[in-house]
């Protein structure tokens, strides 16, 4: 499972993001996907080892594994309303391994978007 905390860049808590793996891999954005386990619309590639990548925009979060994007999340799409205020705009300034993910190796930072 991979567990991410977001934080703004004065340290304050936004929200999380999840990744399951089962027989069919799900995520949750915290404060977004208000149900809980949300199947991806696309599933992961079978290859063992897999490289996955999270890019937040101020609209949208976008999460691809080995290059195929699985969901792109729109924010003002979820019937959670704290969802836009929470993750709209340029708001991640760091972000959080949580000790119980047991699925990353490491992080590398990407381009700003």
């Amino acid at each position: 499972m991979i567990i991410l905390w977001t934080y703004s860049a004065t340290g304050a808590r936004i929200g999380w993001i999840q990744v399951k793996f089962s027989s069919t891999a799900q995520f949750v954005i915290g404060g977004c996907t208000k149900f809980g386990w949300t199947d991806f619309p696309e599933q992961p590639p079978t290859e063992n080892d897999k490289t996955w990548t999270i890019t937040k925009t101020g609209e949208s979060l976008a999460i691809s594994c080995n290059g195929k994007l699985l969901v792109d999340y729109v924010f003002s799409s979820s019937s959670d309303g704290s969802c836009v205020s929470k993750w709209g705009g340029n708001v991640v300034g760091k972000i959080y391994f949580y000790s119980v993910d047991d699925a990353s190796d490491y992080y590398r930072a990407g381009n700003k978007v």
